[in-house]
């Protein structure tokens, strides 16, 4: 009996560690511990909230079945929400993907390269020039984990990349924000409740959706914009 049960648990742990390495969590997870202000998880985002983000992108293919779209996803990690997108393109699309850590873009060539209007880009939204707009953009960059100079950066940049009346699509962890407020004190504590305001000003201008996505780990709420101008 006890060698069947060393048996079986031997198993268990072997299919746990299959399945483990084919999510790339150990290499997300050496990244989170490395870069936490980077990574700004501790696991990847589910498919639950790939395919929230994705929502406006499969509405304009069915209301436009003919309109090539241009997709740009910001901070893909090891590319949980990056198999969704592409899932959805059609054979015109175009998705560029911006990553700045070059474990993750390894990663990402391995899965991707092989996908002719994917390109994988490994540096920081900052310094991206691309030579069009983009109908969507999908970020899942850690803006509580940021400083307020760099989100706000950060938030002018895709404001600057996206077309007239197209659509941003972020996340934020639910309560997370909240959560950091009760244990940060004086300029901190200042920085973080500016850092919120300045969140709750650009959804207060364009925000069109929200959802919650409670089975993520941790939970996931993904807001949508439709942005009209470029002047928050």
């Amino acid at each position: 009996m006890k060698k069947k049960y060393v048996v079986g648990l031997l198993i268990f742990t072997s299919m746990a560690l299959i399945v483990l390495w084919r999510l790339d969590l150990p290499i997300f997870w050496i990244n989170a511990l490395k870069k936490p202000t980077t990574v700004g998880a501790l696991m990847p985002s589910g498919s639950a909230v790939g395919h929230e983000l994705t929502r406006y992108i499969v509405k304009s293919q069915h209301e436009k079945p003919f309109h090539p779209l241009n997709i740009l996803e910001v901070g893909a990690g090891t590319g949980s929400v990056t198999h969704v997108i592409i899932d959805h393109m059609r054979p015109l699309d175009r998705l560029d993907v911006i990553e700045i850590s070059s474990e993750f873009c390894s990663v990402l060539h391995d899965k991707y390269d092989t996908y002719p209007h994917v390109s994988i880009h490994c540096m920081s939204i900052l310094d991206w020039q691309p030579e069009q707009h983009y109908d969507f953009i999908i970020s899942t960059l850690p803006f509580n984990s940021f400083d307020y100079e760099l989100m706000n950066s950060i938030i002018v940049r895709l404001m600057s990349l996206i077309k007239p009346q197209g659509i941003v699509s972020y996340i934020s962890f639910t309560g997370i924000a909240q959560l950091q407020k009760l244990f940060l004190w004086g300029d901190l504590r200042s920085e973080h409740i500016h850092k919120m305001n300045r969140l709750k000003l650009l959804r207060n201008y364009y925000q069109i959706a929200e959802k919650t996505i409670l089975m993520n780990l941790p939970p996931i709420t993904v807001y949508h914009l439709c942005i009209s101008d470029s002047s928050s």
